[in-house]
């Protein structure tokens, strides 16, 4: 009995873990699965300007309206777009510009930080645990599909 209830659990374990993987992170922010959205964030400040997760009080918001190919070389593809970070507690407001380098053949997504592309890409969610990580993926699905009008496939 302990053994099949053991092996029972792990079975639902890995289930899981498998529909987890096939949502896109920025789904799983939308739709409550990773981070509990509080019902005082909107999930639209404007047209075009759409909820990807809440941290501390803040919402970041993609400015999917800004989200446009920086460059093209071959299968490589640099998005840019600006954040929205809205402070819920006091109403300010601060635009970032953040931008990601796709590999389409090698399926791998790269943050770009002052310009400089990261040694490390990100990856689907079942393989990073930080939320740092999980926001990186949930911004970058949420450009790749504004700008090229489908989800990104790992």
């Amino acid at each position: 009995m302990k053994k099949s209830v053991k092996y029972g659990l792990l079975t639902i374990a890995l289930c899981g873990m498998t529909w987890l993987g096939n949502i896109s992170p920025a789904d799983a922010y939308m739709y409550g699965i990773y981070n509990n959205r509080p019902q005082n964030y909107p999930m639209q400040m404007a047209d075009g300007i759409n909820l990807c997760y809440t941290q501390m009080d803040s919402g970041i918001y993609v400015d999917e309206t800004s989200a446009y190919i920086a460059s093209q070389n071959g299968p490589k593809y640099t998005l840019e777009a600006n954040l929205i970070y809205w402070n819920n507690k006091n109403g300010s407001q601060s635009i970032h510009t953040t931008s990601f380098l796709y590999d389409t053949k090698a399926r791998k997504i790269y943050p770009i930080y002052d310009g400089k592309i990261s040694s490390r890409s990100i990856g689907p969610a079942q393989y990073h645990t930080s939320e740092a990580e999980l926001r990186h993926i949930s911004q970058a699905l949420q450009i790749w599909h504004a700008v090229m009008k489908k989800d990104w496939r790992w």
